[in-house]
């Protein structure tokens, strides 16, 4: 499987990351990835290998396309489309572990295209990343304008601003016709006392 390889490729240059996973040599981890589910076990020299028998999953870790994004953009694996269920203090560990993850990328293209189709490669990807990012953040604001303005289905902060506005005169007026109405019976009812003396 080109994932196991790959992370054994990782796990190879990363001697710390890897002893800090040797500590759970055994574990189970189930990775509901958006290409397909990956059950990995943990071995006791800290590499992952695929696991197809019967024991429960330590972690199940459910991962989203924002997880490949964030790392294009910020060229580290964070939270953000991430959702982890099972032993909570294994999660925190492994959180730490693979922030312990080394893996220079241009350097593993270098050796394949040399140093300065690797750099280029590099900053092409990292140049991705931006442009996914930009282009995220205006797809939402359009997306928001159309919304508002054109579709009419969300209110701008503005028509709030008017609603709540509107919201208050109503209940003034409703206040203070109450008042009005209340006052109304209580002279009503006053006349009627002093017809009926």
């Amino acid at each position: 499987m080109i994932i196991l390889r790959f992370l054994r490729h990782v796990l190879n240059g990363s001697t710390d990351a890897r002893h800090a996973l040797a500590r759970y040599g055994g574990k189970v981890i189930y990775v509901d990835a958006p290409l397909g589910p990956i059950v990995v076990r943990i071995t006791d020299d800290g590499f992952v290998e695929s696991y197809t028998g019967e024991a429960e999953p330590s972690l199940i870790i459910k991962l989203t396309a924002d997880v490949v994004l964030n790392w294009l953009k910020e060229g580290e694996l964070g939270s953000k489309g991430v959702r982890i269920e099972g032993d909570a203090q294994f999660a925190a560990d492994l959180s730490r572990i693979v922030g312990k993850l080394d893996w220079d990328y241009e350097e593993d293209m270098a050796n394949i295209f040399g140093d300065v189709i690797a750099h280029r490669l590099g900053k092409m990807l990292r140049g991705f990343g931006s442009w996914l990012s930009s282009a995220q953040e205006s797809m939402k604001s359009s997306a928001s304008d159309y919304l508002t303005e054109e579709a009419q289905l969300l209110v701008t902060p503005v028509g709030v601003e008017m609603f709540i506005r509107e919201v208050d005169e109503v209940s003034d007026g409703v206040n203070r016709l109450e008042k009005c109405v209340s006052a109304i019976v209580r002279m009503r009812r006053d006349n009627q006392e002093n017809i009926d003396v």
